[in-house]
């Protein structure tokens, strides 16, 4: 995702979007969590010599228009994709709520504009104007 900017006509607009994104990453959240029951329930219901083969297979890796591609991932591998996900996604509720509750509200004086600068979604920085 990287870097971005976004200008807003006032921090109510801010704070709106904001409150936005804290849905989307929320519905995010859910939705990788399950995923993760979904693949732990069907790696514990494969019997043990088909688990155990399947994780021996290994992983195969392709690299398609600049993109890797797994094929055959092991119920391990994914379950550690989406964990690290979960993390990320709630850092980002983490930080989009602190942002909501405490520094939106202090910055409420005026009907000022305010931009924000977000890391991956995640606001980092901000330009009150």
């Amino acid at each position: 995702m990287g870097i971005s900017v976004s200008f807003f006509g006032s921090v109510a607009d801010c704070d709106v979007y904001v409150g936005q994104q804290i849905a989307e990453a929320r519905r995010m959240l859910l939705s990788h969590t399950k995923q993760i029951e979904e693949i732990r329930r069907r790696h514990e219901s494969m019997p043990g010599t088909e688990a155990a083969g399947r994780a021996a297979q290994g992983i195969k890796q392709a690299e398609v228009a600049g993109f890797k591609v797994l094929m055959n991932p092991t119920p391990m591998y994914e379950l550690n994709i989406l964990d690290e996900a979960v993390s990320f996604a709630q850092d980002r509720i983490d930080v989009l709520e602190r942002t909501k509750k405490e520094l939106l509200p202090a910055l409420r004086e005026g009907n000022s504009r305010i931009a924000v600068i977000f890391d991956d979604g995640i606001p980092e920085a901000f330009m009150f104007y």
